[in-house]
């Protein structure tokens, strides 16, 4: 439902790992780093600090983390109430 970079943004920034992100998602470290180069080209936005000790929220990315989260579990809300309306008709 939404965009699969989403996951990998908010899961490497809670974990400030790529490498870590990247194992929970069964993908290597490099689709992780290339999914966050794309991310942030395609907003204009540096959302991540990349360093030798992890991966931090720059300020413009903290804020991006917070919406993506509510824009998930919106989703998610919205997902689960579609079904049970469905099995209600049913």
């Amino acid at each position: 439902m939404y965009s699969k970079y989403l996951k990998s943004f908010i899961l490497a920034a809670d974990l400030n790992s790529f490498n870590k992100a990247a194992a929970e998602l069964k993908v290597s470290p490099t689709a992780i780093m290339r999914q966050m180069d794309v991310l942030e080209k395609s907003t204009g936005v540096k959302l991540l600090k990349r360093t030798n000790h992890g991966v931090w929220l720059t300020k413009a990315g903290e804020y991006f983390y917070k919406e993506s989260k509510e824009i998930i579990e919106r989703c998610d809300n919205i997902i689960q109430k579609a079904k049970e309306i469905e099995s209600m008709e049913s």
